[in-house]
């Protein structure tokens, strides 16, 4: 099986990449910079599946600073996400029943989603250690809950 170095270099993943920087107008969709060099980002991986099998919507056009932080961003949530849970006692029917209450979400209500479970982590050690790792200033108003943004 080839890796998945040689899976990239596959005309297949070429093609789809391209079509990827097309449609996003050959511009990182996080921060707009034309001139960077561009990567596509897969939102998610599944085990054994090659890197053109995924949908269209499931992969952004990122300069490589945004790629790099996207990457290390979603390490960092999925790592804390689990603590967060496990520390609530979540077992494996809760991760299924999340799991299957974001697959019947609306695409159009995802800022909905990804807002409630920012702030389901409302414990604010575990922010001062999540906003640490990342290496951003915590918001002023970290512990405050914003409204939920309206749906489009």
């Amino acid at each position: 099986m080839p890796t998945y170095s040689e899976r990239l270099r596959d005309p297949r993943w070429q093609k789809k990449r391209l079509e990827i920087m097309q449609r996003d107008g050959f511009a990182c969709t996080l921060c707009q910079d034309e001139r960077a060099t561009l990567n596509v980002h897969h939102c998610y991986y599944e085990q054994d599946r090659d890197p053109w099998d995924y949908p269209d919507t499931s992969l952004l056009t990122l300069c490589q600073p945004c790629h790099e932080k996207e990457t290390h961003f979603l390490k960092v949530m999925k790592r804390g996400l689990a603590i967060e849970l496990g520390k609530l006692g979540a077992r494996s029917v809760h991760y299924y029943e999340l799991a299957m209450a974001f697959a019947r979400l609306d695409p159009k209500r995802l800022d909905q989603a990804v807002w409630f479970v920012g702030f389901f982590l409302t414990d604010t050690d575990f922010q001062g250690k999540f906003f640490r790792e990342l290496d951003l200033a915590r918001p002023a108003d970290a512990q405050e809950v914003p409204p939920c943004p309206p749906t489009a």
